[in-house]
């Protein structure tokens, strides 16, 4: 209530003052017997509008023109007018443009922050409801979520240089390695840097091991900048940096590819976000030596929708063409639903492919007739249920104990009906019944309950490595894996920037908000941020994807240890000439718009090949065998 009422009265607040600066300045007009549409080209017309403003009028600020030209009484008209007209209204209509112009300038953040908070108050309730329903059934069921963990360890360590809970193990530890750091979160970082502390303060080394370039978890909360800052600050006298400055893994095109392609967009990003090297920084260390011997392959093709399928599956077919097993392909993508799709359309053309979507458990045909039998079981009048059941000639059980015994016991009985789909899928049914004894762990016996449950459930089992098939992951899952040969045709779907929901605060010191609505807010952040107190936090959130971004790219293109493919559909606002590209770099909304730039401008020199098929319009980049 308190929020509501504070955020409307600014609101109410902005909107009147607004008006009366318009009104005030329009009566200057009026008395001095100067038509607004005097001005040049009639730019104080908008005074006019505000006004008459009301309030179920939207509020809009005002152009970037009227800002320029209402506070400086030499741009306020036509050289022809200016003499005569300067005469009538100065200075009295300078003194109220310019406050007119200073309310804008000072008050508009915080009046579109309060319609912001404003909007989102029965939302915020909600989600109070929302999280002691949550908190209530954690309770009732006697269990904890996994992501409070961190927060109640670090309520007991509380900053203590010796913590009693890391005595109670009863053992003692003299040195630390930590590994992937980049995947630290700032809370469980306080939790530990107490132990490293410790350690140190004995005489004892520690080793911490990461790559901020490989830091693609920011949504589970990783920090980057712990490793990149943080834990130099934190032991700043003794802290040794070592970097790895030879590559084990890829052959000598992708090395150098890389080597030149990441340093040159760490660039390109930091001059976007005009504060510093920031990016560079990161990838400072970018430069690889190459140890593998032998060659390999880089290529880069644009290409049209209509194209796209095909030219992954020219890529799977010239790759087997170069000697290639289908086992030493694997097509990264960024999302499993993309790569659903891309097992759909390879597994149509005769590709067996080994994906997510095809490892879920409720792909095996077993586990299907199972769960359909204990839904007869649910379901007595459940036709399709009886139907399989009589066809199948298995006789359901009446009885049972839990549901763990039922569906053994009916698992015995399909077994014995068709006992070759039940032996190829052993793994499938194992990890269906270990589902199964966790539910029961949780939740009890009930079969309608497991029943639901099941219905929502996505599990996968572990792919089978025996398989010589193409294998479709998403980037996240092949950090720390390498491929002999990879394609990547999800370069277009990897922005600089995406609008997105982020529960932040604002920067409410110093204005009608402090000691109000000093909270968190899930708010979008945009362009639009720069008009209110999320401003920070939108830089804020622009570098932090910078960094997310090219980091995707990062751990992409390092998976490949002999030839690697990468596939975008044509971006918009670039184009191939004789001598590079057309295009304007500080409009491109992502990488694909960007490589096509760096590759058309600077391919020839790093020894790419190009090409262009005029009638489909597609492009392509190759270096390599």
């Amino acid at each position: 209530s308190q929020i509501r009422e504070t955020c409307r009265g600014i609101i109410a607040d902005f909107r009147a003052k607004v008006r009366q600066g318009a009104l005030d300045a329009v009566e200057v007009l009026k008395e001095k017997q100067v038509d607004p549409k005097e001005s040049y080209r009639g730019f104080m017309c908008a005074l006019l509008k505000y006004a008459s403003l009301t309030d179920n009028d939207n509020l809009s600020y005002p152009t970037a023109s009227f800002m320029e030209r209402a506070p400086r009484s030499e741009k306020w008209f036509a050289a022809s007018k200016a003499e005569t007209l300067l005469k009538k209204v100065c200075p009295d209509l300078e003194v109220v443009l310019k406050r007119f112009c200073g309310i804008w300038e000072k008050e508009y953040p915080v009046y579109m922050t309060a319609c912001i908070l404003d909007d989102q108050i029965y939302g915020l309730g909600v989600a109070r409801e929302l999280s002691d329903a949550f908190r209530e059934l954690m309770k009732e069921k006697n269990v904890l979520c996994i992501d409070d963990s961190n927060t109640i360890l670090k309520g007991i360590i509380d900053g203590s240089d010796a913590p009693f809970i890391y005595e109670k193990i009863g053992v003692r530890f003299d040195h630390f390695l930590l590994d992937e750091f980049q995947d630290t979160s700032s809370v469980q970082w306080s939790n530990f840097s107490s132990l490293l502390h410790n350690s140190h303060a004995q005489g004892n080394e520690n080793l911490i091991v990461g790559d901020v370039k490989q830091s693609i978890y920011r949504w589970r909360q990783s920090d980057w900048d712990l490793l990149e800052n943080q834990v130099s600050a934190s032991f700043p006298d003794s802290t040794d940096v070592s970097s790895l400055d030879t590559n084990y893994r890829s052959c000598e095109e992708v090395v150098k590819f890389n080597n030149s392609y990441f340093k040159a967009a760490a660039e390109y990003l930091d001059k976007r976000f005009g504060k510093g090297e920031v990016v560079s920084a990161i990838y400072s260390d970018v430069e690889q030596k190459v140890n593998k011997k032998g060659h390999g392959m880089v290529d880069v093709r644009f290409c049209s929708e209509e194209e796209y399928y095909d030219n992954i599956l020219a890529s799977v077919r010239g790759a087997v063409g170069k000697g290639y097993r289908l086992g030493d392909i694997t097509v990264l993508v960024r999302l499993n639903k993309e790569g659903g799709k891309i097992a759909q359309f390879l597994i149509s053309n005769g590709i067996p492919v080994v994906s997510d979507d095809s490892l879920r458990i409720s792909s095996s045909l077993t586990v299907r007739r199972l769960v359909s039998l204990l839904a007869g079981i649910d379901n007595p009048e459940d036709s399709m249920a009886r139907h399989l059941a009589d066809s199948l000639g298995v006789a359901v059980p009446t009885k049972w104990h839990s549901l763990v015994d039922l569906c053994e016991e009916i698992l015995r009985r399909l077994s014995e009906v068709d006992k070759a789909s039940f032996d190829s899928e052993t793994l499938y049914i194992q990890s269906f019944m270990d589902l199964l004894l966790d539910y029961v762990a949780t939740e009890g016996n009930s079969l309608r309950g497991f029943l639901k449950k099941w219905a929502e459930d996505k599990s996968n089992i572990s792919s089978p490595k025996s398989h010589d098939a193409v294998r479709i992951m998403t980037v996240h899952k092949s950090k720390g894996l390498d491929f002999p040969y990879v394609i990547f045709p999800s370069l277009d779907s990897v922005e600089f920037y995406s609008f997105t929901d982020r529960w932040s605060q604002p920067d409410v010191e110093g204005t009608g908000l402090e000691d109000v609505a000093d909270g968190v807010y899930d708010v979008c952040l945009s362009g639009k941020s720069v008009d209110t107190l999320f401003e920070s936090r939108y830089k804020e959130e622009q570098l932090m994807q910078y960094v997310d971004n090219i980091n995707i790219l990062y751990v992409a293109y390092t998976r490949a240890s002999h030839a690697m493919t990468i596939i975008s559909r044509m971006p918009s606002g670039v184009e191939l000439t004789d001598d590079g590209y057309s295009g304007d770099p500080e409009t491109f909304t992502g990488f694909a718009q960007w490589t096509f730039a760096y590759l058309a401008s600077q391919g020839n020199k790093l020894g790419f090949e190009r090409s262009a098929d005029e009638e489909s319009g597609s492009v392509s980049f190759v270096k390599g065998e």
